[in-house]
């Protein structure tokens, strides 16, 4: 089966976002002592709902189920967290500012890397963009699309 290419631009394009979303995060576990906060009833069971507080603000829920849905359960982490381990039992992890980072962007912060045709390059050229734009990582912004392609602007974060 061939991929029609205007999906194949669209991957490729969230892809990109992909590597430059966090591209400088690193993670601390927050201590979470996971409070109840309500049940939902079912036919053949509950489930109870719990949240994890970041100093007053909410960092994550987990549904945990209990009589016949024991064992199932789902975590929701907030914008700026993510979770590590099991969904019943998740340790939640918080992106923090990268203390490895050098205090300097290198030479090409700010700069534009250049415009990129999507559908030219397979895979896209994420590592001459990473070596180009340095520890600071870059953005890239949808210029235009047409129906079987996309140009996307690549600028080095600063």
């Amino acid at each position: 089966m061939k991929i029609p290419k205007k999906v194949y631009a669209a991957f490729l394009f969230v892809l990109m976002t992909a590597f430059s979303f966090n591209a400088n995060a690193a993670t601390v576990p927050l201590s979470c002592n996971w409070e109840f906060t309500y049940a939902s009833d079912g036919a053949w069971g509950a489930y109870l709902n719990y949240s994890c507080n970041d100093n007053g603000v909410l960092a994550a829920t987990k549904v945990v189920g209990v009589g016949a849905y024991a064992g199932q359960c789902s975590v929701s982490p907030q914008a700026g967290y993510t979770y590590s381990g099991s969904v019943c039992d998740p340790t939640i992890l918080k992106y923090v500012a990268d203390p490895q980072q050098p205090q300097s962007c290198g030479p090409n912060a700010g700069k534009e890397y250049g415009t990129i045709l999507v559908g030219q390059y397979n895979p896209p050229p994420v590592n001459e963009i990473k070596a180009f734009c340095g520890a600071c990582g870059y953005t890239n912004q949808v210029i235009s699309s047409g129906a079987n392609n996309a140009w996307i602007k690549v600028t080095c974060k600063n």
